[in-house]
């Protein structure tokens, strides 16, 4: 078992909180085989630390909210994981939103 960590808008979150942009019915911005891959994964980070972070810098530089809370989500081994090229603690997860849901632990406000 893994544990991961998700910026979510809800406490307790949604399956909202845990769609793919591709779940969401969001275009990408290429059609190539790296950005589909990203966009059909769920972004997580490696702490609560690096989730925190990443709101923090997207609220003060881009005036944009991912969300007010961390789920902790603890990922069984069977579930893909796959981490993103060049980006250290930040990875893409394959599952769908309802299971994705049942993996949340606890829940932290930012």
């Amino acid at each position: 078992m893994r544990i991961f960590f998700r910026v979510v808008r809800t406490n307790p979150p949604t399956e909202e909180d845990f769609k793919s942009h591709l779940e969401l019915g969001r275009v990408p911005p290429d059609q190539d085989s790296e950005t589909l891959d990203n966009w059909a994964g769920l972004s997580v980070h490696d702490t609560e630390a690096q989730s925190r972070a990443n709101v923090l810098f997207w609220r003060q530089h881009r005036r944009r909210n991912l969300g007010d809370y961390i789920a902790e989500l603890r990922i069984p081994d069977a579930v893909e994981v796959r981490d993103k090229p060049g980006e250290r603690g930040h990875h893409n997860l394959y599952a769908t939103a309802t299971i994705f849901l049942a993996y949340v632990h606890r829940v932290f406000p930012v």
